[in-house]
């Protein structure tokens, strides 16, 4: 949260939701006033842990509060960050997606930063929201790491290089694909999710 607000600049806004046993909006649209803004500091600095979660009504209050204050002008994005340790029903999978949909060029796309102790990490569950919501997904395992991503990387990953991608692979005729590492893989593409890249993105084949 700290190295989020340490990227924003003067009149970027900002909104910051909590959730445990109860939904928090503990900022709402507020403008950042100059680099290294005080008050977004001070607001990520109240932040805590608590022994109860309720990520599907965190992720409605900063869908809500995104449309609500949606400007065609800016980037909009939801930034998740969770150890995902809650359960994401269908329904919010689908509030996800419909935020997602890429109606006048651009829309609120949802950005999935995992933390917490990796043995105890509900991967499944952020990776399908993040699919759901058509963003990046990072996984943040230090304070060093948090700034390397929303330090100088932070807008490549919040903005959009491509949407809509698929890869075609056609191997030479002695070659078979014995194992797939990724999301999805089909000889037919209809079977295939297209996927959204950010800047610097990189698909790997070996």
């Amino acid at each position: 949260c700290m190295a989020i607000v340490g990227s924003l600049q003067p009149d970027d806004r900002f909104s910051l939701v909590t959730w445990g046993g109860a939904v928090s909006q503990k900022l709402a649209g507020y403008k950042i006033l100059k680099k290294d803004d005080k008050s977004g500091f001070e607001a990520c600095q109240s932040l805590g842990a608590s022994g109860v979660t309720n990520l599907a009504a965190g992720l409605k209050s900063a869908y809500g509060l995104a449309k609500d204050l949606f400007d065609k002008s800016r980037i909009n994005r939801v930034v998740l960050i969770s150890d995902g340790g809650t359960n994401v029903g269908e329904k919010d999978k689908e509030l996800i997606a419909k935020a997602a949909k890429d109606a006048e060029g651009e829309a609120i796309y949802l950005l999935g930063v995992g933390v917490g102790d990796p043995w105890n990490y509900n991967d499944e569950l952020m990776d399908a929201v993040t699919e759901a919501g058509k963003g990046a997904y990072v996984f943040a395992d230090s304070v060093k790491e948090a700034y390397a991503i929303f330090g100088a990387g932070f807008v490549r990953h919040i903005e959009l290089a491509a949407r809509e991608v698929q890869v075609e692979l056609t191997l030479p005729p002695t070659f078979a694909m014995k194992a797939f590492h990724g999301e999805q893989v089909s000889t037919n593409k209809d079977e295939v999710e297209p996927q959204h890249l950010g800047a610097n993105d990189a698909m790997v084949f070996h």
